[in-house]
């Protein structure tokens, strides 16, 4: 398939209902449109001739029907700053139309006010949902402090093509870095972190086996700056129901080396030398106005022979956690772009920003 590629959320699918609330990855080539979920590893191939693909674009997300699948008719749905420009772009190309979201004439006066208390009762409860709370907490693409664009094909510090490689589907525990690594290197990374945050395999708040599932997640796709290219940048966020649950996880990330050692994590699978060959990774101060917990961390890493700063934070809320990864040249400049990112970060987790455009 021809990238880029985009995840998903299954809204409807009128043959396969089971499916409703599924990620799914899309992409696209000559033949038509690919749909492919995390637990069925067969590609579904929706021909372009004869699926009647219409997009929709609401206030802040995109919506994708399309018809005469083996799943129905299927409607798709994902958060606008996570398609960019040149997937509508392509779509158009092949004769997709879109259209805005808008009113259309009243039948009767009645039957608007009926609707307007109804689309009022469903958008403050779709404010409340988990989703749309972590969709006001992921940075969108003018929101790093620098002019970025999102990258599709392989990405220089990890392995999953659409996501920081950081992030735990909602329906598991096992990590999306776990589908794209060798699992015996997988078990090994893995094995050497825990052992440098002195946590458990089971218990650990980043890669445990048995971390507690969030109730949604969004990861961005990886950003890279226009301005400074060797500048990397991505973001998941996810939504905890208890917040007992985060305060555990805020005690393990507070009381333990959890980000450095993850960082150090990190910096070995950028390089794809040994872990304990590279210098272990430093805390660093936040340096952010917040009420947000963070914990940051940068380690010294290489791509060839090209040294990098490699920086991580962790930032928390009572209900909120969001990773944040970004790679980038040593130096004042690298470090700033981090800063900007972070800052952004911390007071969106804590509600002190609008949401992301």
């Amino acid at each position: 398939m021809t990238t880029p590629v985009t995840s998903w959320r299954i809204v409807a699918a009128s043959l396969a209902p089971a499916r409703r609330g599924d990620e799914v990855v899309v992409a696209y080539d000559d033949r038509g449109i690919s749909l492919v979920t995390h637990d069925d590893p067969t590609t579904l191939i929706v021909p372009w001739r004869g699926c009647e693909l219409r997009l929709t674009r609401r206030s802040t997300t995109w919506e994708l029907r399309m018809r005469h699948t083996p799943w129905g008719a299927v409607t798709l749905s994902a958060f606008r700053p996570l398609v960019p420009d040149e997937v509508i772009r392509a779509l158009e190309s092949r004769g997709v139309v879109w259209t805005r979201w808008r009113w259309t004439t009243p039948s009767a006066f009645a039957v608007i006010l009926l609707g307007l208390a109804y689309t009022g009762m469903t958008l403050y409860a779709a404010s409340q949902s988990p989703l749309t709370r972590v969709e006001k907490i992921v940075p969108g693409p003018h929101d790093f402090g620098f002019t970025v664009r999102g990258v599709t094909a392989s990405i220089p510090f990890t392995t999953t093509p659409y996501g920081a490689g950081v992030a735990f589907r909602p329906s598991g525990t096992n990590p999306d870095i776990e589908s794209y690594l060798p699992a015996a290197r997988w078990r090994h990374v893995r094995r050497e972190y825990v052992t440098c945050a002195g946590t458990s395999i089971t218990r650990d708040p980043l890669w445990g086996t048995d971390r507690v599932l969030p109730e949604a997640q969004i990861t961005t796709f990886t950003y890279q700056s226009t301005t400074a290219p060797d500048t990397f940048a991505a973001v998941t966020a996810t939504w905890i129901r208890d917040s007992l649950d985060m305060t555990a996880i805020q005690r393990q990330i507070s009381t333990r080396p959890v980000v450095p050692c993850y960082t150090s994590a990190m910096a070995h699978l950028t390089s794809g030398e040994d872990f304990r060959t590279l210098a272990p990774a430093r805390s660093v101060a936040p340096q952010v106005i917040s009420t947000a917990n963070v914990s940051a961390a940068v380690a010294t890493t290489r791509r060839g022979h090209h040294p990098y700063q490699l920086y991580t934070a962790v930032v928390t809320s009572q209900h909120a956690m969001a990773t944040v990864v970004v790679l980038t040249e040593r130096g004042n400049a690298g470090e700033a772009r981090f800063r900007d990112v972070l800052t952004f970060l911390a007071q969106s987790v804590a509600g002190q920003r609008p949401a992301a455009a």
